[in-house]
């Protein structure tokens, strides 16, 4: 089964190739019709003129759509993962869903407000849609740390910091070599004197905006296990290991198959004797007849409550057909 079926995750793959198709597309039509020059056009230059402007206007609606749809689930699933093991606050979840609402609702404004028609208008949508944007992405970077190991592998969170520190980095002199401009043309020539900020504008905008898609791409994997599938299990029995004072429970399997990496956080005498009294047939096993499986938990004695503990989000929950 391909990686962008499983489970939500054709929302941010929807998101990443219609958006990556959108700048393209665009770009490609507005230089073959001779209205931009190849070398580095704004983002905004080809979606002015039609018929480019028509490809633009309805693709970068679309795109605001698919990224609200996506960072609405992203939510959801941050949420339902909190809820199992609390890692944030949720006021923190919050704010980054309405930062990332707003910067789509600016992506909205500028596919609908052409750049040389109402420029006050397009650049203040432009504007929402890099900073909402960016701010978001290190929010949930932020969060992504937070949730490590349990829901997220340390690489990915090291993936999404990068990608969120470059398109910091680079909206700021988008931002302040744009203001500088002044005048709102398509075609730059390179002895005009306000060309250089063109330039590095323009080189901070496509950087800025090719790290919202990667940041994006990097939803995929997350998406893949829909935290609507969560069962309940049956509690058989629980221990405390002794050694490293962790307490672990022993689940019976329900319509899924629970695949834990999760054996290390336990002593090897508590595992060992774990395993032989329910054999596992090593530290985690996939066999079809195998229904027993071992899951560590934190205790909080404080409060008398538990959370799952060492869930690593890739082994999660997978669906298993198998009777």
């Amino acid at each position: 089964m391909l990686c962008f079926l499983r489970g939500m995750a054709f929302v941010p793959f929807l998101l990443v190739t219609w958006s990556s198709a959108a700048f393209i597309i665009s770009y490609v039509v507005a230089v073959l019709s001779g209205h931009v020059n190849p070398f580095l056009p704004y983002i905004s230059d080809t979606g002015t003129t039609p018929p480019e402007s028509g490809i633009f206007g309805f693709m970068i609606n679309f795109s605001a759509f698919l990224g609200a749809a996506t960072m609405y689930t992203r939510y959801k699933i941050v949420e339902k993962q909190n809820q199992t093991c609390y890692f944030s606050t949720p006021v923190f979840n919050l704010v980054s869903l309405v930062l990332g609402l707003v910067g789509c609702f600016g992506m909205g404004i500028v596919a609908n407000f052409q750049e040389l028609a109402v420029p006050v208008v397009h650049d203040g949508g432009a504007l929402l849609a890099f900073v909402c944007g960016v701010v978001y992405t290190l929010l949930q970077s932020i969060i992504s740390y937070k949730s490590c190991p349990q829901w997220n592998s340390l690489s990915t969170c090291h993936i999404r910091m990068a990608i969120s520190a470059v398109s910091c980095a680079a909206v700021v002199p988008m931002i302040v070599c744009a203001s500088l401009i002044s005048i709102t043309k398509l075609e730059w020539n390179p002895r005009e004197k306000d060309y250089v900020y063109h330039v590095v504008s323009a080189i901070c905008e496509w950087t800025v905006a090719f790290g919202f898609i990667f940041y994006f791409l990097t939803f995929i994997q997350d998406f893949q296990v829909s935290v609507y599938q969560f069962k309940c299990f049956k509690l058989l029995t629980i221990g405390i290991c002794t050694n490293l004072q962790k307490t672990f429970c022993i689940f019976k399997k329900s319509t899924f198959f629970l695949s834990l990496m999760c054996l290390t956080k336990i002593c090897k005498d508590c595992a060992t004797s774990c395993i032989s009294f329910f054999p596992m047939g090593g530290i985690f096993n996939s066999s079809p007849t195998n229904e027993i499986f071992i899951c560590p938990l934190l205790f909080d004695v404080n409060s008398h409550k538990s959370c799952l503990f060492s869930f690593r989000r890739s082994h999660l929950l997978v669906p298993n057909n198998r009777k």
